[in-house]
């Protein structure tokens, strides 16, 4: 393996920190590149490439002549039992020979890190990738992937879903929060389980991919993160309808159940599509419709009292009708509460109390937030647009 010149002069530089003496790092052709000392950067070490063809440590002394080499200790790196580098120590060998087999270790080890590292954001990119050709990319998939991963993600023999985790604040810190829940709970599954969930950082938001047969290991995950929501009130944990290999839709049904949850403490934010009932109406072709509902049932209403109502009415489903319970959360007086009604009644012909009306309500405040929500957003998103 070849160390970037990059990583090289941050190891001579961090060794260098500890033992105060000039480090270089010599390359199997013998040329230094990186150095605590500048100017031997790029020249040549005849001492480091003996080290390297030798694979052997060499102490330089004032008597001996090896070109572009100082006194001091050369000594080969080792990596997987392979000679990849030497790391040179600059000064006398008396000074420098205790340090020599602690730095090459040091090294050895900052080098194995280093590969770690880029190892495990191969597998992030490679699985960001392979998440988007399936739910974007469809088209192209079988191009850009072997026949193994075609068949181990597009097969109709078993079920996936798609899994979105959103907050509307502090995005940064909220995505750092939960990749970090993510990476510490995939780090206990079985091979086989984790292979079978995918994950990514898409559009200000965490995306996952998981086959249903998964299911029980991944939710006590989900349920870690819905903890969260107590930092994030707006965080909201969507899953999607189970599909063979129509990810997009699966995407798009997750989308649905994300805009139809609203935040509230005692209310769990993990929202899973199979639940929806009349939010299965919120199909963007039926557009002119709902507006027509909307007008037709609230349209006498000022945006406070939409607020204002829809809360209550989200109260009289959660209680289920019971005026107490909804005074008691609202901190109003039952009889405020019951002249609320009567206005809402009063102002828009439909009664919470009746049966019909409430449903016919449910649907239109329901409609109303499910629009304001997604004006919202393709503001915040035009805005984000004219910045850039």
């Amino acid at each position: 393996m070849k160390v970037s010149p990059h990583l090289a002069q941050n190891i001579v530089e961090s060794m260098k920190s500890i033992i105060k003496q000039d480090i270089n790092f010599i390359d199997s052709d013998g040329t230094i590149i990186a150095s605590t000392d500048p100017a031997r950067i790029g020249t040549f070490h005849e001492a480091g490439r003996t080290v390297y063809q030798l694979k052997r440590v060499l102490v330089i002394s004032e008597s001996d002549s090896y070109e572009g080499t100082r006194p001091g200790i050369n000594l080969p790196v080792h990596i997987n039992g392979e000679v990849i580098a030497v790391i040179g120590i600059t000064g006398t060998p008396e000074q420098v020979i205790t340090f020599g087999n602690i730095i090459r270790k040091m090294t050895e080890i900052l080098i194995l890190e280093e590969e770690f590292r880029n190892v495990k954001q191969r597998e992030v990119d490679r699985n960001r990738m392979l998440l988007e050709d399936l739910i974007f990319y469809p088209q192209n998939f079988a191009e850009r992937w072997d026949e193994a991963t075609l068949s181990f993600w597009r097969s109709d023999d078993d079920y996936k879903r798609i899994v979105l985790i959103h907050s509307d604040t502090s995005q940064f810190n909220f995505l750092k929060d939960v990749r970090r829940l993510l990476e510490q709970y995939m780090e206990q599954l079985p091979p086989l389980v984790k292979n079978s969930i995918l994950w990514t950082e898409h559009e200000q938001m965490m995306v996952l991919l998981y086959k249903e047969k998964t299911t029980s290991q991944l939710l006590p995950c989900l349920q870690q993160i819905e903890e969260l929501k107590f930092n994030y009130p707006s965080m909201v944990v969507a899953i999607g309808s189970r599909v063979h290999r129509d990810f997009r839709t699966s995407y798009r049904d997750a989308q649905l159940a994300q805009d139809t949850y609203t935040a509230r403490p005692e209310v769990s934010c993990i929202v899973n599509y199979d639940d929806l009932t009349i939010e299965l109406l919120f199909n963007p072709e039926n557009m002119y419709r709902q507006q027509q509902l909307q007008e037709k049932v609230l349209g006498q209403l000022t945006a406070k009292e939409l607020e204002e109502f829809y809360h209550i009415l989200q109260l009289f489903e959660a209680h289920n009708g019971s005026i107490s319970s909804i005074a008691d959360e609202l901190f109003i007086h039952k009889n405020t509460l019951q002249y609320q009604i009567q206005k809402l009644r009063r102002i828009t012909g439909y009664d919470l109390r009746n049966y019909h009306d409430f449903m016919v309500l449910r649907l239109a405040f329901t409609l109303y937030h499910h629009t304001t929500q997604h004006v919202s957003e393709t503001k915040d998103r035009d805005s984000d647009t004219d910045e850039q």
